[in-house]
C-alpha cells in the first residue's frame, strides 16, 4: 500500500504569520493616523498665528495678499498685466484660487491656505519618509515623517513677531506667497535625489532623473526673468514709478 503525506503549510504549526491582507490594513491605520495628526499640528498651528501678532504676516501683509488681490482683479475684468516670477507665485495661486471657490471670506480662505499649506508639508515628508526608507515597516516611515512635521509646527509655536525681517522662517510655511511651494518642491526634490543614489536604483533612475529634470525646467521656464529677459525693464519701472510718487 502506498501512503501519501503531504508537507504541512509554512506557518501551521505554533507560528503565526501575517497575511498581506493584514499587513495593509495596519499600514493604512497607521497613515490615517497620521495624517490626522498632522491636521491637528496644522490647525494648531494656524491658531497659534491667527491669534497672536504673527496673523498680520498670514492676513494683511503685502506679497500675502498678492492673490486676493489677483483673483479679485480677473472678477472685475481688469486687464491682467503682472510682473513677477511664476515659481513663486502660480502654484500659490492656483491653491488660493481653488479653495476660494468654497465661498469662505478673504481672512478665512487665507486661513484655509494655510492649514493647506502645512498638511502638504506633512505629505510631501512622508514622501521623503518612505522613499529615503523603503526597506522600513511603514509604521517607522510614517513616524519619520511626524517627528520632522512636529519639529517644524513646534518652531512655527514659537514665532510671533509681526515682521517680515526676522529669523522666523518656520511660520512663513503659512502664508500664500513666501516660498511655500517652492520649499514642498524643494523637499521632494531631496527625496527624488537621495532614491537616486541609493543602492539598488539602477533599474528606476531612468524615471527619477526625469522626474528631476521636470522639477528644475519648471521652476526655471516659468520664471519670466529666465526667458523674457524683461527683469530689469520691469524693475527699472517699478523704480520709475515709486520716484514718481
Amino acid at each position: 500500500m502506498i501512503s501519501l503525506t503531504w508537507p504541512k503549510p509554512r506557518g501551521a504549526v505554533g507560528v503565526r504569520t501575517e497575511g498581506p491582507s493584514r499587513a495593509a490594513v495596519r499600514g493604512g491605520v497607521a497613515e490615517c493616523i497620521g495624517l490626522m495628526v498632522a491636521v491637528a499640528f496644522a490647525l494648531l498651528t494656524v491658531w497659534h498665528i491667527d491669534a497672536t501678532d504673527r496673523s498680520s504676516m498670514l492676513y494683511y501683509d503685502g506679497d500675502s495678499v498678492l492673490p486676493a488681490l489677483v483673483r479679485g482683479s480677473i472678477q472685475s475684468g481688469q486687464p491682467q498685466d503682472w510682473a513677477l516670477s511664476a515659481v513663486l507665485f502660480i502654484p500659490e495661486m492656483g491653491l488660493y484660487f481653488a479653495l476660494s471657490a468654497l465661498g469662505l471670506g478673504i481672512k478665512a480662505t487665507f486661513a484655509l491656505n494655510a492649514a493647506v499649506n502645512l498638511t502638504l508639508f506633512y505629505g510631501v515628508l512622508r514622501f521623503v519618509s518612505g522613499v529615503v526608507q523603503h526597506d522600513r515597516p511603514r509604521v517607522h516611515r510614517v513616524v519619520g515623517a511626524l517627528a520632522a512635521f512636529g519639529t517644524a509646527t513646534g518652531l512655527a509655536l514659537l514665532e510671533d513677531s509681526p515682521g517680515r525681517n526676522t529669523f522666523e522662517l518656520a511660520s512663513l510655511l503659512a502664508t500664500t506667497t513666501y516660498y511655500s511651494m517652492t520649499l514642498l518642491a524643494s523637499v521632494a526634490t531631496t527625496g527624488l535625489a537621495a532614491r537616486l543614489v541609493a543602492p539598488g536604483a539602477r533599474s528606476r533612475w531612468r524615471w527619477l532623473e526625469l522626474a528631476l529634470v521636470g522639477v528644475g525646467a519648471l521652476s526655471s521656464l516659468t520664471n519670466p526673468c529666465s526667458w523674457r529677459g524683461r527683469c530689469s525693464q520691469s524693475l527699472s519701472c517699478s523704480g520709475s514709478s515709486r520716484g514718481g510718487e
